[in-house]
């Protein structure tokens, strides 16, 4: 006897040996049981997950003499004729090849007679969506008012070909694809029927691989077999798959987060050299950054993933919404590709994109609300509330408005000489581990005093100095671990050749602002007796007009923002 592929000889003879489709199951095991059967049915699904073989055994179940629990006993001459394909009541058409309106007409003289030997005539027809649609018009009478003993089911991949006029006059079941957990155990099952070894990487890959459909992947385990032999390996069925190892993905999502355009297309060259097919590169690229992003929500529902610590410190270098844009770069280049002359071309423009720098919409949320929490305007105090008429009005809240107060003292001292504090202080601003924005608040600052093992910083603006204590977690541990010893400092604010000490508010006064104390509050009487109560005035000069480049000069952040939006300044 010639060789049988496993998708023909463990084909399924029962409803109950049919997988993840026990939704249709039950509904067909009931109409016989209650003896509901309609007249038409339609299966459709992706392919190979099961519609033909469910209406064989439907079949055989509505024709059965021995029917156990409306299971089919493949006993019977019914049972076994419709198993081997010779029963004359028991029609399989192909729609692809009896498509036209004359197949049809054949099919309408045929079905007028009674089956020979079983109760019900059947007409299984595959690939329904393929008829024409003069011949669904030829079909739809008969499908309204058919014989008693005919029943019709069509098989699809495309529902939505099919006629509205005939979809509603059919009972209608859409089969789902199977889990890779389904298919992972009918292929174990199957490999221990055939007395296979396989480990359990390699039935993953292959139930991955088969996209939902048991056929598929059945036919996969089929070559892998004529491969290997007994004895089947996960570097097997990469190697037949041509599917691309893991750590080379690895690498290439490190150069899209390192922004290495050279190593990435020397990467990709490679792996393409070694015989891989550019596609397949592609779409593991993306299933690999899909495993990333999943890694972020639900770390337990990843199971394709060997090095599960690389994929950790993937999804803590990448924001959702990068990755999200490098899934749809990577869609975009396998749309791309199928349809290009040199797909080759359009994957290594694609790298240049992949490994370009990307600030997401979160992140920009993330350095806007950064800028406004530690601006010191967010810090000026409210003046006071006037409780009783003719109290003089609190000047203190209005002498912090040039007050900004930074101290960041620790008790621990520290041997450390203020050359060695200084190289470090300089080495800061190299670190690959800082943000921009605070190697522009290192770089506008200087170490200028050590005072009882305090070292003194000194800024010329107050936003920098605002920076730097706000972000100081990701700043002080890189220079203490520089240093080898705590740093303990102090900030100090340079206003023209003047230094300010932060600390103290006492010192910091406003010039050039004129408060009128004297008679500050008058009650007017009026014949209404309405008190009128004049609140003190504050004359405030009016500033001078600063150019652009004063403006940057003195405020070095206003200069990044313009630059980060491409924004200009306006007068207000």
């Amino acid at each position: 006897m010639s060789y049988i592929v496993l998708a023909r000889k463990h084909r399924p003879q029962k409803f109950g040996e049919i997988i993840g489709q026990e939704h249709i199951t039950r509904v067909l095991k009931n109409a016989i049981k209650e003896n509901r059967v309609a007249h038409g049915y339609i299966f459709s699904g992706q392919r190979g997950i099961g519609k033909t073989t469910t209406a064989r055994i439907f079949a055989k179940a509505l024709n059965c003499k021995e029917l156990s629990k409306e299971e089919p006993c493949n006993k019977c001459t019914n049972c076994e004729e419709i198993t081997k394909g010779n029963s004359l009541d028991v029609i399989e058409i192909d729609g692809a090849s009896n498509r036209g309106i004359e197949e049809i007409r054949e099919l309408r003289e045929n079905i007028k007679y009674a089956p020979s030997m079983a109760k019900y005539k059947i007409y299984i027809i595959d690939e329904a969506h393929q008829i024409t649609d003069p011949a669904w018009n030829a079909l739809l009478k008969t499908l309204e008012e058919p014989p008693a003993h005919a029943v019709f089911i069509f098989a699809t991949t495309s529902t939505q070909k099919i006629p509205a006029t005939i979809l509603s006059r059919c009972q209608r079941f859409s089969f789902r694809p199977l889990s890779i957990k389904e298919i992972s155990e009918h292929l174990l099952e199957t490999a221990k029927k055939e007395k296979i070894k396989i480990d359990e990487m390699a039935v993953k890959l292959i139930s991955h691989s088969s996209g939902g459909a048991l056929r598929d992947a059945l036919s996969i385990f089929d070559q892998v077999i004529s491969f290997c032999g007994t004895d089947i390996t996960s570097k097997d069925v990469i190697s037949i798959l041509g599917i691309v190892k893991e750590d080379t993905l690895s690498k290439m999502v490190e150069c899209i987060y390192e922004s290495d355009s050279k190593q990435i297309l020397k990467t990709v060259g490679d792996t393409i050299a070694s015989g891989y097919d550019p596609l397949n590169i592609v779409s593991d690229l993306q299933e690999y950054i899909r495993n990333i992003m999943l890694y972020k929500v639900s770390p337990e529902s990843i199971s394709m993933i060997s090095d599960i610590e690389k994929l950790k410190t993937f999804s803590n270098h990448f924001t959702t919404d990068a990755l999200l844009r490098l899934i749809d770069l990577l869609s975009d280049c396998l749309y791309q590709m199928k349809n290009a002359e040199q797909p080759i071309l359009v994957l290594e423009v694609q790298c240049f994109k992949l490994t370009q720098k990307y600030i997401g919409l979160d992140e920009l949320v993330t350095r806007l609300e950064q800028i406004e929490g530690t601006s010191p305007f967010n810090e000026i105090p409210k003046p006071e509330k006037i409780d009783k008429i003719g109290t003089e009005p609190n000047i203190s809240s209005i002498e912090t408005l040039k007050t900004a107060s930074i101290s960041e003292t620790k008790l621990v001292q520290a041997n450390i000489s203020i050359e060695k504090v200084r190289a470090a202080w300089n080495e800061l601003s190299k670190s690959n581990d800082i943000k921009p924005r605070i190697v522009a608040a290192v770089l506008n600052s200087r170490i200028i005093a050590q005072n009882n093992g305090i070292f003194q910083i000194e800024f010329n603006s107050s936003f920098n100095m605002d920076l730097i204590k706000s972000s100081k977690s990701i700043w002080l541990p890189i220079i203490e671990k520089q240093l080898g010893s705590k740093f303990n400092y102090e900030t100090k604010l340079k206003i023209g050749d003047k230094i300010e000490d932060t600390e103290i508010e006492e010192e910091a006064d406003i010039p050039d602002v004129h408060i009128e104390t004297e008679q500050s509050i008058i009650i007017e009487e009026k014949p209404t007796d309405e008190k009128t109560v004049s609140l003190p005035t504050i004359d405030i000069p009016k500033k001078k007009k600063m150019s652009k480049e004063e403006i940057f000069e003195k405020e070095p952040i206003a200069k990044t923002i313009v630059d980060l939006f491409d924004g200009k300044i306006v007068e207000e």
